[in-house]
This record gives structure tokens, sequence and C-alpha cells, in this order.
């Protein structure tokens, strides 16, 4: 065998030793990049063949260095899975293409998961049978994992291998091919209205600072984030509106502020009834009393939902609270219902829905990505807009609420 190089760095002909016409013959051309070494020293020098022509090695040389340059894993010939997940997911940090939360949560999948069960694996070696194993070894020493968590756990997997794949750097996505525990979606079941009437208008209930918030809650199907994140900039009290243009997200004991969680549910209007419209107005006039009694030392967060000092809640701070008021309600003598924060946005579907308000209003009303997820989600409990959504939902927890005594 002998090598015509071209003119471009480290791409050259291999031709066969048959071959009788080494400078116009069909033989394959290849590539060889010297990338800098891993941290511990290893040389890493990438080596492709098979090209048709010289224009297409060096394309492909090209695309090695630019991964490399991205932080991307480019040769998989000895990389660990470890290394290639942290490289995996340092690439999509720099290209800003995930959400602060998604990117917390692949890095503790990786770390915490990964790492130490698949990580001492060569990326190149890596079977379903890895895969599997790791698994078993995950609900072992987590058992409180549920089959919906290890489902996305194994979805960060697979999203990680399906650009290996993309990028040729592995034949298959071994994530792809395991079988895991089926997930089995509970209906959802939120609270009746006489339910949520005697949350809202129980002692405890009303003598938080919350109450506002967690009215707004039952009434606008608000995701809590956004609820934290609502702005007086963003409240129209004459048009009986509001516009949501963000949220709060936790992470951890900090919290950062970004778009809403889905595009449809961003700049998104939602229509209010008459009693939030009173319940807005109230927060505004206290908030204006506060700020005259704090002064200087008064955060002028803009927010509407805020602290006495006008400071914002963590969005984990209004679940805690939440958490603690429900055992305090009873209805009928009886406790309530236990229920999550998040179910409240349940509830005001479910009331939409039961007053007649057509799924399509709904789902607009509540921001879903697509009208299959609120269809799939409440289609169980479909019994039959703008301003009359609003207040036909409304009406049904102050007719409640009068029966409650």
């Amino acid at each position: 065998m002998t090598i015509n190089r071209s003119t471009s760095a480290g791409v050259f002909q291999r031709h066969r030793v048959a071959c009788t016409r080494p400078t116009r013959c069909d033989c394959t051309w290849s590539f060889i990049v010297e990338l800098p070494p891993t941290a511990d020293g290893r040389r890493r020098q990438v080596t492709k063949g098979g090209f048709a022509g010289q224009r297409a090695a060096k394309a492909a040389r090209d695309g090695v260095l630019a991964d490399n340059r991205a932080g991307l894993v480019v040769d998989n010939r000895r990389v660990t899975v470890a290394e290639y997940l942290r490289s995996w997911l340092a690439a999509k940090v720099a290209a800003g293409t995930i959400r602060p939360k998604t990117e917390q949560a692949y890095r503790d999948h990786v770390e915490r998961l990964f790492v130490p069960t698949l990580g001492t694996v060569r990326l190149a070696e890596l079977t379903p049978r890895h895969v599997e194993r790791a698994f078993r070894q995950i609900a072992a020493e987590h058992p409180g994992l549920s089959a919906s968590s290890l489902g996305r756990i194994r979805a960060t997997l697979r999203s990680a291998l399906g650009t290996a794949v993309k990028r040729d750097e592995v034949a298959r996505n071994s994530a792809a091919l395991v079988d895991m525990p089926s997930v089995r979606r509970k209906p959802v079941q939120p609270w009746e209205p006489h339910e949520l009437a005697a949350f809202l208008s129980a002692p405890a209930v009303v003598a938080h600072r919350l109450h506002p918030l967690l009215h707004t809650a039952v009434h606008t199907g608000l995701r809590r984030g956004e609820l934290a994140g609502l702005r007086w900039q963003d409240v129209d009290l004459d048009r009986a509106r509001v516009t949501v243009r963000q949220q709060v997200v936790a992470l951890g004991a900090r919290t950062v502020v970004t778009a809403p969680k889905t595009s449809s549910g961003e700049h998104r209007a939602v229509d209010l009834d008459t009693r939030t419209v009173a319940v807005m107005r109230a927060v505004k006039r206290a908030q204006a009393v506060e700020r005259l009694a704090w002064g200087p030392a008064w955060s002028d967060s803009g927010l509407v939902f805020t602290h006495e000092d006008g400071t914002g809640w963590h969005p984990d701070s209004i679940g805690q609270a939440f958490r603690r008021l429900v055992p305090k309600v009873t209805v009928d003598g009886a406790p309530l219902r236990p229920c999550r924060f998040h179910d409240l946005r349940h509830a005001q579907a479910s009331l939409m829905l039961a007053a007649g308000v057509p799924l399509t209003v709904v789902s607009k009303r509540l921001g879903h990505s697509q009208l299959a997820v609120t269809s799939d989600t409440y289609s169980h409990l479909v019994g039959g807009v703008g301003v009359a959504a609003a207040q036909a939902a409304a009406d049904l927890v102050q007719r409640s609420s009068r029966a409650v005594p």
C-alpha cells in the first residue's frame, strides 16, 4: 500500500497494492488529527478512512476539529462513558439548548447515577447489558425511585447516546434497547369545588400571607413558578387579565428567572374572574402600605406576591407552606384530602371542564405545549371563553363557598 498526501494537513489517500493509477484511481481517502492530550496526559489521535474523495475527508477532519473546539468527544476508542457524558453535557450547556432545571437534572443523573455505574466502561464497548446492569444497581441503591423517575433517568442516557449515534461515535443507542418498568399514570383527582372552597375559607389559610397566591392558583391554573414570577407590569386589572411572561425556577437554595415551561405557555393571556381581580387589588393596596413602612429597606422587585419587605417567594417555600396548611383544614369534620400544590392547577382545569368549557380553551389557558397533553390528562373529566371561562370556573367555587359553614 502507498500513500498519496494532499495539500490539506492530515488528509491523505491510501492506495491498494494493486493500484496502477496512483494519481487517478478510486482508492479511498483518510484523515488523521492530533488533539490535545487528555487530563491524565494520554495522547489523542483521531484517524478515519473510507471517504470517496479528498473533499469529503477534509470536511470530516474539519468536523472533528470543530467538535473538539465545542467540547464534544471526538475520539471514542478509549474514552469512557463518564468522559463522554460530561463532555456531552458541557456542550449542551455551552450551546444554551437546555434550561437551568434540565441542566440540574442531567448533571444529577450523570454524576450521581451514571458515573458510579457506567463511568469506567469504554463508550465504544457499551452494550444494552451494561445499561441493564446499571439500572438494576440504581434501583437497588435508590429504592425510592419510581418507575416514572427511572424513565426520566433513562431518557437522559438515551438522549446522550442518541447524540453519539448521530455523530457516528457509537453504532447503536444501548439505552434505547433496554426495557424499563411500565409507568401507570394515575388519573388526576383534584379537589372538588366544595373542598377548594373549604380550603380557601379555612381560618389558617385566610390568615396566611400566601392566601392571595393560593386563591389565584385555584382560579387561574398558573404554575407555582409562574405565580412566584408574576409582575405587576404583566397584570391589567382594568381588563381583568394577566400575561405570563416569566417563571421563577428553584435550583436548590437559589432561584433563576426563565421563560415559562413551554413556548405555548409564554406570553399567554389568562383572564381573571371578578373575585380574583378584587383579591389582587387588595394585594396592591397592602403592598403600598408595606412599602411606606419599610422605607428604603423595601425591595422593589415588582412582583405581585412578595414577603413584607417586597422580596419574592422561593418556589419551594410556597410548596412547603401549602403542605403545612392542608392538614389544618377539615371538610364536614373530616381531614381534607391530601393534595399537591400542582393539583390546584388540575383543579382549575377540572372546574372549567365541569362548567362546559371546550378542551381547546382549557389547553390554551393552562399553556400546554399540545392539545394532546390536555386531552390525555383530563379526558376523564370532560363533561361537556376568555373571561367567561374564568368566571364560570370561579362561580363553582363561590357557590360551594357559601355552602361551607
